[in-house]
């Protein structure tokens, strides 16, 4: 990371780095993703993802050491300016604009079926950013080897997923597997045992045997599946957390951490 011109400070919303930071925080640009605070940008660096442009609030010290060799481009930025480009309510000071990584190929789950305990989580339509942020933070913690998300859902570089994420989705292997019939397939052919969240009718999670290669399969929030894969669903194993009362569903992020901890991947349950 090179010095910084001593009067290169932005203080116009014209400046080009601006328009197209505001650019992709609108949608407008699918190849870029702005993250927004020091831990992303550090968990970015650590990633290996590439950052054309880090702004940073004028007096405010940048302490993401070792990003250097990953950062095209540092400037400052007028407080007040930021704030205003900031998708957050209140502005950290410092953001990064960053090319969206190469999705993920299925066939890098390879890797994990090297594992005779290996454990993936598919979000099979998850829509909601927060839910798939929360999901992954919770794959990362239960010790999940890998999240692989389907067409039709939230995309793992959504800046409100990556947030609600606190910086998981960089550091978990995340795949962009595409039609959810080929990540079945995928899955199938390494071995994996499909496993099914279901509100009714399924095993109880914790009389479950999460032995062996588990790929746990989560729904979109409607509980509604991809139609390529609906025939596989119904006749594949299901899991149930039991409720009481009147509740007939959890959230998919609650209900993925039941799950995901009760298949006791992580290293503390061991």
């Amino acid at each position: 990371m090179g010095p910084m011109p001593g009067d290169s400070t932005i203080r116009s919303a014209a400046n080009p780095l601006v328009k197209k930071v505001r650019s992709v925080l609108r949608g407008d640009d699918s190849e870029h993703v702005v993250l927004e605070g020091e831990r992303l940008v550090r968990d970015a660096c650590a990633a290996g993802i590439e950052i054309e442009a880090l702004l940073i609030a004028e007096g405010m010290e940048l302490g993401c050491a070792g990003c250097g060799a990953r950062v095209e481009v540092v400037r400052r930025v007028d407080g007040e300016l930021l704030a205003r480009v900031s998708g957050l309510s209140n502005s950290p000071g410092i953001l990064a604009l960053c090319r969206v990584p190469t999705p993920g190929s299925v066939g890098a789950l390879d890797e994990c079926a090297a594992e005779k305990d290996a454990l993936v989580v598919v979000c099979a339509g998850v829509q909601d950013p927060g839910n798939l942020g929360a999901i992954a933070r919770v794959a990362e913690a239960a010790g999940a080897n890998a999240l692989v998300t389907t067409s039709g859902g939230c995309r793992p570089w959504n800046p409100k997923a990556l947030r609600g994420s606190m910086g998981s989705l960089l550091r978990v292997r995340t795949i962009e597997g595409g039609a959810a019939q080929a990540v079945w397939e995928r899955l199938e052919g390494f071995g994996f045992r499909a496993v099914v969240a279901c509100t009714r009718d399924g095993e109880p999670f914790d009389a479950f045997d999460w032995s062996g290669r588990v790929a746990l399969w989560l729904s979109a929030e409607s509980g509604e599946w991809p139609p390529d894969v609906e025939a596989r669903i119904e006749g594949a194993k299901g899991v149930t957390i039991p409720m009481a009362g009147g509740v007939e569903s959890l959230n998919v992020a609650v209900a993925a951490g039941v799950l995901l901890f009760a298949a006791g991947r992580n290293e503390a349950s061991a």
